[in-house]
């Protein structure tokens, strides 16, 4: 088994773009991310035998460069507006579940593929709490066409609805929607200031994984899933005190196919004054291939909380 944990996470307007050629999921995406392509035109400049070499040098990714022309013909079409409605690449007879169910939609008339994104943007509510617990918020705003960024102070939503209709450029007046008076009036509504209790932050710190050798009397090999998960924030010791119940989950995600599989699941609760948890699962070892792993942790009801952790990708080798 080989542990991947050199590539970079991927920002959301990468993986967005990437991702839209097949073949190229979060593994591949991050690799290519590593090595400076963020997208369907930047993979379109390369040549097959270039991108393979510098996929093999600057991220350690070997993959032949037959694949690479594929990747770099969708690519082209993406660019130059041939890949529209219908023209979608053909997966033939062998295309997976979820493969299928996107052609069936196609004969929707909400299908995914007669639509394309006029302007879209991301959405960030930042918090930090000082050492008094005193909590301050900013929201920040990404338009993906421009590559734009801008940051405004507190969550009320008039000044930064403004910025992305401004950057939209919308070929209609949204002032005369009947929405925009419903988000007017939603920005004059303070946000009301939460309680100690609530003010609790839940963040997954790291996930590891080894191999078991098989024990005496078994000869399936396994893989041991290490998670170490932490509470912060004014309530977290009251949050600890009342041993509430949390639920960790590690799913596995095939980075060469669109599938997922739940490895490994605990419940248990947390211990008064502590507030820094590992926790050891073992799991059997999954079929031969690539994955990325994505630990999720909850707090159950009624203290409700979750974090997700992408990373790190193992090779199941024989």
């Amino acid at each position: 088994m080989m542990v991947d944990e050199n590539l970079p996470s991927l920002p959301s307007h990468v993986s967005r773009g990437l991702t839209l050629i097949k073949g190229i999921g979060p593994f591949y995406a991050r690799a290519l991310y590593k090595i400076g392509i963020e997208g369907p035109a930047d993979l379109a400049g390369f040549t097959p035998d270039r991108l393979s070499t510098a996929l093999l040098e600057e991220a350690g990714v070997s993959i032949t460069p037959a694949r690479i022309e594929d990747w770099i013909n969708q690519a082209k079409q993406l660019t130059s507006g041939s890949l529209t409605a219908g023209s979608a690449p053909d997966r033939g007879a062998g295309a997976d579940t979820a493969s299928a169910r996107a052609v069936t939609l196609q004969d929707s008339a909400f299908a995914p593929a007669d639509w394309h994104q006029y302007a879209g943007v991301s959405l960030f509510f930042d918090s930090m709490t000082d050492q008094h617990g005193k909590q301050t918020w900013h929201t920040r705003v990404y338009h993906d066409e421009s590559g734009a960024e801008v940051m405004f102070e507190g969550t009320q939503a008039d000044a930064w609805v403004e910025w992305i209709l401004d950057h939209a450029r919308l070929p209609f007046d949204w002032a005369g929607d009947r929405v925009s008076a419903a988000i007017a009036a939603s920005a004059t509504e303070p946000l009301s200031e939460p309680s100690a209790e609530e003010m609790v932050q839940l963040d997954v710190l790291d996930v590891r994984v080894s191999d078991v050798h098989p024990s005496a009397g078994s000869a399936a090999n396994k893989l041991a899933l290490e998670v170490q998960f932490r509470l912060s924030g004014p309530g977290a010791a009251a949050l600890a005190s009342a041993q509430a119940a949390y639920r960790i989950e590690i799913h596995a995600v095939d980075v060469l196919h669109p599938t997922t599989s739940l490895l490994s699941f605990v419940t248990d609760r947390l211990q008064p004054q502590w507030v820094e948890y590992t926790s050891r699962q073992e799991c059997l070892m999954p079929d031969l291939g690539h994955y990325e792993l994505h630990c999720i942790v909850l707090l159950l009801p009624p203290n409700e909380r979750v974090a997700y952790h992408v990373g790190p990708v193992v090779e199941i080798v024989p």
